[in-house]
């Protein structure tokens, strides 16, 4: 795992083994040549400086320095060339002083590219994303716009900014400051529109019927195999393009996900689709009674009937939740219907435009115990 960083000041310090530290030779280093700042979605930010260091043959000690900075010294990486021939003698902590000291062995004079890593706190991402629906193609436009605030402590001047992986243009970044750019555009995504209906919450007739709620589903088109496809959390607006232009939906607040896994889009509740549902039969059957004429075994059959009509002029789909009670087992349905867990079962339907069609279900529900009536 690379570390983050944060420095004001990076000495090197050339010294032979008889000489006491106060004999030391200490020079500044030159500035970083490069700086690479890494964002993953649950971690912090991992910080990588490269910087022109030469060295003498012998014993070499490296202090690194940082100031009004938090940084977790155990979380610093100090990478050497391995074709170089330098040894990593000792790694010296201080715990009044926000400084660690290296103490190095080259074989030879050497210059070389030095990198650090480390994590530095308050150095932070957001993410944001727009979603924007072409109903006549039924494709959507996503927008995935990356927030970055520094209050580190530290200028980030020419850094390369990398998101999951994905390599962003350079941005400076000052201590204090934030930025906000589009990192991600993926276009013409194909969606699906899906009504949601619950058994049991809007019974009786069609004049009475209650508007029902509406998502907007898509799928993470990135590669499964890199890690840039992952989405990071973040906040999304939802808008509708149209003739006058682009129409809020609604805004959603949206958990990471990987490609190929489904983003639904909750957009509010809609009375586009009509559905009128009746208890078409309800009867105990199988009835057993002790010899004192107590009930202690029997089923009851139920049977339902969902009139659906849709009034769009396009297919769309339809979840139809069927809360169930105790012990059941279905005995018809004129649908799939898929089991959700012990309590709940779902239909899944496509309604072709303007038409009505009709949902059956009959059910036995087993029923057990002592004086039951």
């Amino acid at each position: 795992m690379f570390k983050l960083l944060s420095c004001f000041s990076l000495l090197l310090m050339i010294c032979l083994p008889a000489l006491s530290y106060s004999q030391v030779n200490m020079s500044a280093l030159p500035p970083r040549s490069s700086i690479e700042i890494s964002f993953t979605e649950n971690h912090p930010p991992v910080v990588r400086e490269t910087r022109q260091v030469r060295l003498d043959s012998g014993i070499n000690q490296l202090e690194f320095r940082w100031n009004r900075v938090t940084i977790n010294p155990r979380l610093i990486e100090l990478y050497l060339p391995p074709e170089k021939a330098i040894e990593l003698i000792e790694t010296e902590r201080f715990l009044d002083v926000p400084a660690l000291t290296w103490s190095l062995d080259s074989a030879q004079r050497v210059s070389f590219n030095l990198q650090l890593l480390y994590q530095v706190e308050n150095l932070n991402r957001e993410t944001s994303y727009r979603a924007v629906l072409q109903p006549d193609s039924k494709l959507v436009d996503l927008y995935q716009y990356t927030s970055l605030f520094n209050n580190s402590g530290e200028d980030f001047v020419d850094a390369t900014v990398v998101l999951d992986e994905q390599l962003i243009e350079q941005q400076t970044l000052r201590d204090g400051e934030s930025r906000r750019f589009l990192s991600l555009r993926q276009e013409a995504i194909p969606y699906w529109l899906t009504y949601h209906y619950t058994a049991g919450e809007h019974p009786g007739r069609r004049d009475q019927e209650q508007p029902l709620k509406v998502s907007y589903g898509f799928h993470n088109p990135g590669d499964p195999e890199a890690a840039s496809s992952l989405m990071p959390a973040g906040k999304l607006q939802l808008f509708e393009k149209n003739d006058q232009g682009k129409v809020f939906l609604s805004e959603t607040k949206l958990a990471a996900f990987p490609a190929g896994d489904t983003v639904n889009l909750s957009a509010g509740k809609s009375r586009d689709i009509a559905i009128e549902e009746r208890l078409l039969e309800e009867e105990r059957m199988d009835v057993f009674r002790d010899e004192d004429g107590i009930i202690q075994l029997y089923n009851s059959k139920k049977s339902w009937r969902f009139e659906i009509e849709n009034f769009r002029p396009d297919t769309v789909t339809l979840q139809l939740d069927k809360p169930m009670e105790g012990e059941w087992e279905i005995v018809d349905s004129s649908h799939p219907t898929k089991r959700i867990n012990a309590r709940l079962i779902r239909f899944k339907l496509e309604l072709p435009p303007t038409t009505e069609i009709p949902v059956e279900l009959s059910y036995i529900i087993k029923h057990r115990g002592r004086r039951l009536r």
